[in-house]
């Protein structure tokens, strides 16, 4: 008996030491899990919401003046990119991203430029393109912008908004962060609607495909370079973050820089990626095959 309350004395002293060791490991992990609840909010963007529905009764204006409808796919593409906008700005990717952590405000213009974006300009449907541009002032914009030009602008931007001195300030204004998150959408669709909503027919200008094509590929460029700077530069670059409580696992400020430019990095070159391969097999189908020749005009009379 009084081995078995020994072991049983013995057995109780390692279960509290036990015990205690568990606890000091998991205390740091459960408070830095809670540590992000107070910024992880949702919180309606009113201003993105006004937009979308001003939009959405745009498009079905629109809409109902085709003569002929597409499927009804195209308003539901539509839809989804403005639901997508709404929520990237309204989720805690805003909250936490303009508060504590570089890598959610990332994500968020992430979901602008490469989800929102496409989404909208894939949801247009030709004709309607087409109307717009018959509009007198969007209309011109459309011809100036919606090509090679609003492509390469869409990199100036990009890199633009990076730029410490004008992220500090979206950061801090309000006004500003608006219109940075604007500029992120709209030149988004200003890079992906020549690739998804080309205004002329490649067959009507042969150069525009292969312009597409250059286009895409100083985007790949630029983001990588951008991305690869952000994942591999020492110094902290954005000091609002400097200042921000550590939250989700402690994550330092360093590596959370690291972590959103490896973010906008791998996407964002995966996405120019995708979209090169793509236009390169639109190219290749519209070259003549490999030892085929032109049938003279003479001949085909």
């Amino acid at each position: 008996m009084r081995r078995s309350g020994r072991r049983a004395v013995q057995r109780s002293g390692w279960w509290r030491s036990g015990s205690a060791v568990l606890g000091a490991v998991a205390a740091p992990t459960a408070l830095a899990a809670t540590s992000g609840a107070p910024y992880a909010v949702w919180r309606l963007d009113v201003g993105a919401l006004g937009w979308a529905l001003a939009a959405a009764t745009a498009y079905a204006v629109l809409w109902a003046g085709l003569s002929k409808r597409p499927g009804w796919h195209l308003p539901a593409l539509f839809g989804a990119g403005l639901v997508a906008t709404v929520v990237a700005l309204s989720s805690p990717l805003d909250s936490m991203g303009e508060t504590v952590l570089l890598t959610m405000h990332m994500l968020e213009h992430m979901a602008l430029a490469l989800v929102g974006s496409i989404l909208l300009v894939a949801g247009i449907p030709r004709a309607m393109l087409e109307r717009v541009r018959r509009l007198p002032v969007i209309g011109a914009l459309l011809d100036r912008f919606w090509n090679f030009t609003g492509m390469l602008l869409f990199n100036v931007v990009m890199v633009a908004w990076h730029v410490p001195a004008l992220y500090e300030a979206a950061l801090r204004n309000e006004a500003v962060h608006d219109v940075e998150h604007l500029s992120f959408l709209l030149f988004g669709m200003l890079f992906w609607g020549p690739i998804l909503r080309p205004l002329e027919p490649d067959r009507a200008r042969p150069g525009n495909l292969v312009r597409r094509i250059v286009a895409v590929m100083v985007a790949l460029g630029v983001n990588t370079a951008l991305g690869s700077y952000l994942f591999f530069v020492q110094n902290v670059l954005y000091p609002t973050y400097l200042a921000a409580p550590r939250v989700w696992g402690l994550i330092d400020v360093r590596t959370d820089q690291s972590i959103a430019g490896g973010t906008l990095w791998s996407m964002g070159d995966m996405a120019y990626i995708v979209a090169g391969l793509v236009l390169a097999v639109q190219w290749l189908q519209g070259q003549p095959e490999p030892g085929a020749l032109e049938v003279p005009a003479a001949d085909r009379a």
